[in-house]
């Protein structure tokens, strides 16, 4: 049921970092490894026999006592090896239908196309001129599924999960040998398809990682596009044709890998797991070693300090990265498991083991030809182009089910168990593989979502869930999208920025955006003319009065007409400078897409809200400032008293202060809080106007100054006037006080919210040459846009 063209669960699944016994080859799911050691010592046994007779060993006595999944699996592996040493090595051909009529339950669970494939491409080995046409003459009810799985113009790959030659050489091999140009010194793991040694490189005079398997795959082409802190480097490769080997040397990461860090999570409470648990593993795989742990190192001391969930998020967040950064270059990983992640002695993560990956950049290399992968950990789309039955192919799989994978190793590394739990090997591989692609289809379960810790980052139960989506358009479409997600999870005030509750203020702000611009804008303006109108009544029109009987209705008339005239012009120029804003808002809510211009556009404009607010009624103030002398000037004539002057720049003074630093400083609250965030995408998240943003935090310290002051220069100025408008001037003390006090609340609330904003710019490299000097003035918290 293999082919190049339809992979095959039966394919070598390669791990080169089982470096803690961790041979994972997921035939048995969750319970995999019990199960592969018994299936690997059946098959062993039947390549030693075959090894050490004359005569063909009988299949039968090497099969499992027990009727199930495991003896038919063993059952179609030595078929496979028996086909191989038949047809190769002792000339005494056998076709597959003997074997079926030998082993009838074969037929059980359907139809063996994996035989039928490796029997075609053993007797091309042999020499024979196969025709396909012969196949599809002896098994006629089966010519579309023989069709579609033999690849005839696609390169061989052996579906048998035993390779007897290689493994024979593996056996072999042992610390203290030398192999070529590697003297090895210790047994780092051994798998089932590989062994990885501690070696000295003795021309290069160095210790390198040397991993000897068979020689199949593309890992080495893969790896040496490489350059990344989190992915191994792999140096070169030999292979030894005669051995069926091929030795790879790469970096040696001895820290251990994320397999064994899974068993210290499931025997720590979650209320006692930090980040000195996974130093905890590193030290005993450094001990294993004969190696101390590093001395000086900011990153364990940062390590020991967090969280088990923050840890979680960091991890993640580096593996994305390295994900992300092989996915450019056209490479797919599609074995991703704790196993497979190793550890260096500081802690930091390194994904490893791309011998099933897909790289575009390898020529004559398929997408099929290497398909593998640990199935617990497999996306449903992967899961289908593994099925035998499904029409997915392996070409079919993007990057995003990369994602998914590492979606559940991060789900089992925060909980200690996988999401899905696929228990036992159903009745054969494609009933289990329907099985695990149901539940994988219906989501992430109650009984799954119980083990997740009561305290973890907002926000990270929502980016597992949608690593974990069904459909990978629901997914993180990259893994920088998805490193960026974990790395907001380690930075809860940005998270609660940029996602506000479902029920608040910001929703509502959001949702009547310029109700909300007019409030703030209008009510500051409002008390301010209430204040000018009692003030000017009490001092201005008494002297007046005297001078003219007409001073009152000309007054009032006055009043209503420049307010009539004002606050709507106002509120007309503010709103129609913030329409583009909100209606890109309102759009964005609605799902239309915009350009990466567009949305930085508005979000520039959005930072000037509040000074556009300022400065429209700074303008109309002053603008009333002239307007009402001018006016009783016309009307009482030169009989108006000299003393109404500086009266009326007094009162006007005191409205244009307040009319300047209150709007600017809910407007500006308002946008940092709410429509500035709604024009923000995670991707633009880095590459924010970190100037604009400094600008604004500058301005919104005047503007801070300029509120303060109100109180004290509006005290100063009523006592040099000798206002009469006593209650007045009680009452804007009071309220000096109180709004004094809302100011600095407010200055501290934007300039907090900007800092925040301005981290992922900082630590990107965005804002230039203050980025050492302000990352650390934002972790002390003493830090200012």
């Amino acid at each position: 049921m293999d082919s190049p063209s339809s992979p095959s669960p039966n394919e070598p699944i390669d791990s080169a970092t089982d470096v803690e016994n961790n041979t994972e080859v997921e035939a048995n799911t969750n319970t995999g490894s019990e199960a592969w050691t018994l299936l690997a010592g059946h098959v062993e046994g039947f390549v030693a026999a075959w090894d050490g007779e004359n005569a063909p060993p009988s299949i039968s006595d090497f099969l499992p006592d027990t009727a199930g999944p495991l003896r038919r699996l063993a059952l179609l592996e030595a078929i496979k090896i028996d086909l191989e040493y038949r047809w190769l090595h002792h000339s005494l051909p056998r076709k597959v239908e003997e074997y079926l009529t030998e082993f009838p339950d074969l037929s059980d669970e359907g139809f063996p196309c994996d035989l039928v494939y490796e029997e075609f491409h053993i007797r091309k080995q042999a020499g024979e001129d196969v025709d396909p046409q012969e196949y599809f003459e002896r098994f006629p009810q089966q010519v579309e599924l023989i069709g579609r799985h033999l690849g005839i113009d696609t390169p061989y790959t052996p579906t048998a999960l035993f390779q007897p030659k290689a493994a024979d050489k593996l056996l072999e091999i042992q610390a203290g040998d030398r192999l070529e140009d590697f003297d090895l010194l210790a047994t780092l793991g051994k798998g089932a398809f590989a062994t990885v040694f501690l070696a000295r490189q003795i021309s290069m005079h160095r210790m390198v990682a040397l991993k000897i398997s068979a020689d199949q795959g593309a890992e080495p082409q893969t790896l040496a596009q490489f350059d990344h802190e989190n992915i191994v480097r792999v140096y070169d490769q030999r292979a030894l044709p005669d051995a069926g080997l091929r030795l790879l040397y790469m970096q040696c990461v001895r820290g251990g890998t994320l397999h064994p860090v899974v068993n210290h999570v499931q025997e720590t409470p979650a209320e006692k797991r930090t980040g000195r648990l996974l130093l905890k593993a590193v030290d005993r795989a450094l001990d294993d070693h004969g190696e101390a742990a590093p001395a000086e190192s900011s990153l364990r001391k940062r390590l020991a300090g967090m969280r088990w969930p923050e840890v979680i998020c960091w991890i993640g967040s580096r593996l994305a990265d390295a994900l992300d950064y092989a996915h450019r270059r056209g490479v797919l990983h599609r074995d991703i498991k704790p196993a497979n992640v190793l550890l260096t002695g500081e802690g930091a993560p390194k994904l490893a083991d791309f011998n099933v990956s897909f790289s575009s950049a390898v020529s004559d290399v398929t997408p099929a030809a290497y398909f593998g992968g640990s199935l617990p950990y497999m996306s449903p789309e992967q899961l289908e182009a593994f099925h035998p039955g499904h029409v997915r192919e392996a070409a079919s799989l993007d990057e995003r089910s990369d994602i998914y994978s590492l979606g559940v190793v991060l789900w089992e590394l925060l909980t200690g168990y996988r999401p899905f739990r696929d228990g036992h090997l159903e009745e054969g591989w494609t009933a289990t593989l329907d099985q695990m692609i149901d539940r994988r289809r219906a989501g992430v379960g109650e009984e799954a979502l119980k083990t997740l810790p009561s305290k973890i980052p907002h926000g990270l139960k929502t980016v597992l869930l949608s690593c974990l989506a069904a459909d990978p358009q629901a997914r993180p479409q990259s893994g920088h999208e998805l490193a960026q997600q974990l790395e907001l999870c380690l930075q809860p005030r940005l998270q609660d920025i940029l996602n506000p509750p479902e029920r608040g203020w910001q929703r509502w702000v959001l949702a009547y955006p310029m109700v909300a611009l007019i409030l703030a804008a209008f009510v500051p303006n409002l008390l301010a003319a209430r204040f000018n109108f009692v003030v000017n009544n009490v001092d201005i029109m008494p002297l007046i009065e005297a001078a003219s009987p007409l001073a009152r209705p000309t007054f009032e008339k006055l009043v209503m007409w420049i307010n009539g005239i004002a606050f709507p012009l106002g509120l007309g120029l503010t709103g129609y400078l913030a329409f583009p804003v909100f209606k890109t808002i309102r759009e964005r809510g609605r799902g239309v897409k915009h350009s990466v211009e567009q949305l930085a556009q508005m979000r520039n404009r959005s930072l000037e809200l509040g000074h556009y607010a300022a400065c429209i009624g700074i303008l109309l103030w002053t603008i009333a400032g002239i307007a009402y002398p001018i006016c009783f000037r016309i009307v009482v004539g030169s009989n108006m008293p000299l003393r109404v002057y500086p009266h009326f720049i007094a009162s006007l003074s005191i409205s244009g202060l307040i009319a300047a630093s209150y709007p600017f400083l809910v407007v500006t609250f308002f946008t940092i809080r709410a429509y500035y965030p709604a024009l923000l995408t995670l991707d633009q998240l880095p590459r924010q106007n970190f100037e604009r943003l400094s600008r604004l935090g500058r301005r919104t310290r005047i503007y801070f100054v300029l509120s303060v002051l109100i109180i004290f220069v509006s005290i100063l100025i009523l006592v040099a006037i000798d206002t009469k408008a006593k209650f007045a001037v009680s009452l804007l003390c009071v309220a000096g006080i109180v709004g004094s006090y809302l100011a600095f609340l407010l200055y501290r609330a934007i300039q907090g919210d900007l800092a925040v904003l301005s981290i992922p710019a900082i630590q990107s490299g965005e804002s230039g040459d203050i980025h050492s000097e302000s990352v650390e003035a934002l972790a002390s918290g003493t830090w200012n846009p």
